[in-house]
């Protein structure tokens, strides 16, 4: 059962199988929990989603037809519940990164992360470019920011965010980079180089 594909296991939990539904929860709510932890930047916030998630899941299941977009179903719900959230508390969306982006159009947060391509010495320094990285994804508009989220944070592929979002995949392409040039420039225009050092040190 562990290696049965997503389908086998929804037609399960779709005849009531409860084991069937477990084994998806396990499968997939890590990626849902580390997505809804960045998203809104508060881990307790996301736990408490994670579970609305599975649950909304277990309750619509009987009428998913989606075949082959399980998860991209469970982001979308994912997501909705996320914003009602922040509406909810009036809050700002706010992408959270456990480390910042490099200010390159070609670089994804992936990217940066594995290459060890930014390493600033001075911890003050370090933390204003998170806090400016984060001050600039807040202030780009809903579709670079979601986009700029999954993509490069969450490494999903753009063919499953474009099927996310209900658009194509030239468009997603086009919105991350789009928000990739934007958090370039942004970067620039506060003094801080490719490497993420300010051009003053």
């Amino acid at each position: 059962m562990l290696f049965s594909p997503d389908e086998e296991l929804i037609q399960k939990v779709q005849k009531g199988d409860k084991e069937a539904y477990r084994e998806l929860f396990v499968r997939h709510n890590k990626k849902i929990y580390t997505f809804l932890v960045r998203y809104l930047g508060n881990r307790q916030d996301a736990e408490e989603i994670t579970v609305d998630v599975f649950l909304a899941v277990y309750d619509n299941m009987v009428r998913y037809r989606e075949e082959g977009k399980f998860l991209s179903w469970v982001y979308r719900i994912a997501l909705n519940l996320a914003r009602k959230r922040l509406r909810a508390a009036g809050k700002k969306e706010e992408i959270s990164y456990d480390l910042p982006l490099a200010g390159e159009e070609n670089l994804t947060v992936q990217d940066t992360i594995g290459s060890g391509s930014l390493r600033p010495d001075n911890l003050v320094i370090e933390k204003e470019l998170h806090e400016a990285i984060n001050e600039i994804v807040a202030g780009m508009g809903e579709q670079f920011r979601q986009v700029l989220l999954l993509c490069d944070t969450e490494g999903m592929a753009h063919e499953k965010v474009a099927e996310l979002f209900k658009c194509s995949v030239a468009t997603v392409g086009t919105r991350l980079y789009r928000a990739r040039a934007i958090l370039c420039r942004e970067l620039r225009k506060r003094g801080y180089t490719v490497e993420g050092k300010k051009i003053n040190e």
